[in-house]
């Protein structure tokens, strides 16, 4: 296992300066954060996410001009940590204090464990296959440059950005861990979103306590914490956009609207954009949802053009490159660039292969299929409605409509994921009415009861947190203790780490058949994906029943134009090894399968 002591340093470093650029920014930016100051959870969450959001397009600017190396970055920060300065900064040490020492200390222990979470081996298929080559690549390379063998190499890449840091600082070995502790920390700021928000509305923050468990049993963010994904990225920007939302009209309760939360519901909304397609889908229902409710159509203009400015350049990036804005989703419209039209029909029938079938009847079981069990109470929520600010109701409103298009669209489980946050904060506000209920019933009273009342959340916060450290304890020392067994046991793993020892004599470009899902692992260019440039399906001749593999000379010719003198083949491809013996050498085989060097 290697030694990750140094990322653990290297993180909290960066972390603590995208905490103080979104703390200055968010002040700057509000002009009169009351709601902010007098509640600590909310500042922290909307301080972190919007330092995602400000320091993905830093990297995105250095990434420009090609200087995505570590005195640029630091550099970068330190100016932008000038230009957002404020005297009358909410420093972290302010806000430190506004927590209790005990709930400090417990939020303390909570960020560790999720850090600790992402101190685990890579190779959870997209992972290794795309997320963790991107970001690397851009280290490597020092710029926004475009990997054509890489599946999707034009999608908006903020997340990907930001696990670049790890690269970029420590290398590849030790800088994983940094990239998959910026994609697992999002979890644990969408709870301290949660429980500022539940605060805010009820003066209470104990409901809240039980969203943490809650969180990371969701399948969505449960099965892919830890790993380099950005589902839970794009998860925190949509949250902190809804956020926006209810915190506004939860502040103009006290006084006038400060229509300023529209600008920042604007740089979340980028931050979504600029992450995936589907935070696109989000981010139109969202402002549709608030123009009904809120009323106010230069507010949603002027904050969709924060938005268009925040994550727009990716898109401009990718029409540049491409002609697609959108590639490779607009093909038909805009002209194929990588992607064909077969490989892009190949991908809308994978998409239809998840969940059930899109009648209305069906609705219920895709939410349990996508392990989303207790969303299935979400609707029910509709019972506030009246107790609802336009906030709340835009919120609701959001998410029945993403689910729709989910349902129809797609129904991948982790693109359901992004719906968490909201649906977790009123299911806390059901929950908290619920309590409620049965104290006014209650005979005895107990619940009414004024230290019950001051014990329970401390209560229910250590239950949380310990729960949280149990699982954090007995991943770590799975992980910890058979890391190499773990790694081994990723298919094709083994061909590719023995190629890392053949570069010298065969060059850095490696041909695979079947073992995208480990490109990171291999130490150059690895050519051969499902869909796109080097697509499997052109390793077949399919002049021939089945379509077998290409002769040895064909093979060859085709390896040679893209410069590749190695390539990793299944066994089951090569019943006869003696048939490519003219061309080839066997340089290494295993169960997984062969790796084969072109003779001089």
């Amino acid at each position: 296992m290697p030694n990750f002591a140094a990322a653990a340093v290297t993180f909290l470093l960066l972390f603590n300066a995208l905490l103080l650029i979104g703390l200055q920014a968010n002040r700057k930016l509000l002009a009169q954060p009351s709601l902010l100051l007098l509640n600590p959870y909310l500042t922290v969450f909307f301080a972190a996410a919007s330092g995602y959001v400000l320091f993905g397009l830093l990297l995105f600017g250095l990434g420009l001009v090609n200087w995505l190396s570590p005195l640029p970055v630091v550099v970068g920060l330190i100016v932008l940590l000038a230009l957002l300065y404020h005297r009358s900064l909410l420093t972290i040490d302010t806000l430190l204090k506004a927590f209790g020492r005990l709930e400090l200390g417990l939020l303390i222990i909570a960020f560790i464990c999720y850090f600790l979470l992402a101190v685990r081996v890579p190779g959870n298929s997209d992972d290794t296959m795309y997320h963790l080559p991107l970001a690397l690549g851009y280290a490597e390379h020092g710029s926004l440059y475009v990997s054509q063998y890489i599946r999707f190499p034009l999608f908006p890449q903020f997340a990907n950005l930001l696990m670049s840091l790890g690269f970029i600082f420590l290398g590849k070995e030790q800088g994983v861990f940094v990239a998959q502790a910026f994609m697992a920390m999002p979890v644990l700021l969408m709870w301290m979103g949660i429980v500022g928000l539940v605060e805010a509305k009820l003066g209470k923050r104990w409901p809240a306590y039980f969203a943490l468990p809650l969180l990371v049993t969701l399948a969505p963010l449960k099965n892919t914490l830890g790993y380099a994904y950005i589902d839970q990225t794009l998860a925190l920007f949509c949250f902190a956009m809804s956020a926006v939302f209810i915190a506004m009209y939860l502040e103009s309760e006290q006084k006038t609207l400060n229509k300023r939360w529209y600008y920042l519901a604007g740089i979340f909304a980028g931050g979504a954009i600029g992450t995936k397609y589907f935070g696109g889908v989000y981010v139109a229902v969202a402002y549709l949802a608030i123009l009904l409710f809120g009323r106010d159509v230069w507010a949603v203009v002027r904050s969709g053009m924060t938005a268009l400015m925040v994550g727009g350049g990716w898109y401009l990036r990718a029409w540049l490159v491409s002609g697609d804005p959108i590639h490779p989703a607009g093909g038909t419209i805009f002209g194929y660039y990588l992607w064909n039209a077969q490989d892009l029909l190949n991908q809308k029938l994978e998409q239809a292969t998840f969940g059930t079938k899109r009648v209305l009847q069906q609705m219920p079981s895709a939410v349990v299929l996508a392990g989303m069990r207790s969303m299935l109470l979400a609707p029910f929520s509709v019972y506030r409605w009246r107790q609802c600010n336009a906030g709340e109701k835009a919120g609701m409103l959001s998410i029945l409509l993403y689910f729709l298009f989910w349902f129809v669209y797609t129904q991948v489980y982790r693109y359901l994921g992004l719906i968490s946050g909201i649906g977790i904060y009123l299911l806390c506000l059901m929950l908290a009415d619920s309590v409620s209920l049965i104290a006014k019933r209650s005979n005895s009273g107990w619940l009414n009861h004024r230290q019950i009342a001051k014990l329970l959340p401390t209560l229910l916060l250590l239950i949380a947190v310990g729960n949280l450290l149990h699982k954090t304890v007995k991943q770590f020392q799975l992980e910890r203790q058979q890391w190499t067994e773990i790694l081994h046991s990723r298919v094709g793993y083994d061909l590719l780490v023995f190629a890392n020892t053949q570069t010298a004599v065969y060059g850095h470009g490696l041909m695979n058949l079947n073992f995208e899902d480990v490109t990171f692992f291999f130490n150059g260019v690895v050519y051969g994906q499902v869909f796109g440039p080097a697509r499997y399906s052109q390793l077949g001749d399919c002049t021939r029943p089945g379509c077998p593999l290409l002769s040895s000379a064909a093979l060859k010719r085709y390896m040679l134009s893209f410069h590749s003198r190695m390539i990793a083949l299944p066994l089951a491809a090569i019943p006869d090894i003696s048939a490519y013996e003219d061309h080839f050498t066997v340089l290494y085989r295993s169960p997984n399968g062969y790796l084969l060097g072109l003779k001089p």
